[in-house]
């Protein structure tokens, strides 16, 4: 699978063929006068269609008759709509594209979104879906304007060419709609970002993994017809089985980040903060006691006391057991190479004991 581009990649294309359309009136609608062209540049865009990118310009023209009623009115060039949606940078062409894709063919967005690659049309799966609505909203307007005006009846036609389109992804459309719901209850359990929320220095990780456990027992997707609340249900399943119990210590440490960006950002200061006082370039230390430096980030004396303080002396005993497990590995290699007989002999000595206990809670052969 080839790697994606972190962040958006600049679009440029030099080669784009160059269009300049001018307002197609010549006289003004309410006074009769000629109207006056104007300098700037109304619209100035970068279209990408299915022929090859162009350079879209739009010129305005203006009612310089000042007896006029309207006068000073700008008239715009409407053809320019004829290539490209306002505040869009893709063709009509391209947006018809996909509505012959899904109306025809039966393809999926993600599928028209290759295909457009495929033609040099530099477009996202997001972007696809925009423009769907964007179709949507077409079709919206169609039907408005056929109810209204009986001489149009070939808009009648093209509203149920539209509304056939639409159809075809309507349940999609919802089932995203659901999924993205459901990932925003998600978002809230978390309390995420924490400046939205005015009880996050009360929380706790047990609190938040209650909650998000509730709500996972209550998120029943129907696999077969949600496809999107599926993939949802898998990936929130897998990865909370997997990391569930390691994610929620932002909750109980004070000045521990919630999000991975801000974490790799915290420890990179930290590391170069262990650089500068040790000398030495290597940072292992932060891997025994990194955790404990976090609350050395605060702003002043003060705040550090205030953070100490609010660490409950059962929960710091508790964390204390847990470290001293973790660094007895290292502490009985490093007392295996500098004394290695008297550390034989306590594993020895260690042996013997177990052997002797195992012995004691064997029950007889006749008992």
């Amino acid at each position: 699978m080839q790697k994606r581009p972190r962040h958006r990649p600049r679009r440029s294309f030099p080669k784009a063929k160059r269009i300049m359309i001018e307002c197609e009136l010549e006289r003004c609608v309410h006074c009769g006068e000629v109207l006056k062209p104007r300098r700037p540049w109304v619209v100035r865009k970068t279209v990408q269609t299915l022929q090859g990118p162009v350079f879209l310009v739009g010129k305005s023209k203006r009612c310089a008759n000042r007896a006029c009623s309207h006068a000073g009115k700008h008239y715009y060039a409407s053809g320019v709509l004829l290539i490209s949606l306002p505040y869009s940078t893709y063709g009509l062409d391209v947006l018809a594209f996909i509505g012959w894709q899904h109306e025809h063919e039966h393809r999926q967005l993600v599928e028209i979104q290759r295909m457009l690659n495929a033609r040099g049309i530099l477009i996202n799966e997001r972007s696809v879906g925009k423009l769907y609505r964007q179709l949507e909203a077409i079709a919206q307007a169609l039907h408005s304007a056929a109810s209204t005006e009986a001489e149009t009846a070939y808009l009648q036609q093209l509203a149920e060419r539209v509304d056939r389109v639409l159809e075809k992804n309507r349940a999609l459309a919802q089932d995203l709609r659901a999924a993205h719901t459901w990932l925003g209850r998600v978002v809230d359990c978390l309390r995420y970002p924490p400046s939205a929320y005015d009880d996050w220095a009360s929380l706790s990780s047990q609190q938040v993994r209650t909650e998000l456990e509730s709500l996972m027992q209550e998120f029943r997707p129907d696999c077969k017809r949600q496809p999107a609340q599926a993939a949802l249900y898998r990936a929130w399943h897998r990865r909370w089985r997997a990391y569930g119990p390691e994610l929620l210590h932002c909750y109980d440490l004070p000045g521990l980040p919630a999000d991975n960006l801000a974490l790799e950002t915290l420890f990179g200061r930290l590391r170069c903060h262990q650089r500068r006082i040790s000398g030495r370039q290597s940072t292992q230390e932060l891997r025994k006691f990194g955790q404990y430096q976090v609350l050395f980030g605060a702003g002043s004396e003060a705040d550090l006391l205030k953070r100490l303080q609010q660490v409950p002396l059962a929960e710091y005993h508790a964390h204390h057991r847990r470290l001293e497990k973790a660094e007895a590995p290292d502490r009985f290699m490093r007392r295996l190479h500098h004394d290695p007989e008297s550390t034989t002999q306590h594993l020895m000595q260690q042996h013997a004991h177990r052997r002797a206990q195992l012995v004691r809670d064997v029950p007889p052969p006749g008992g």
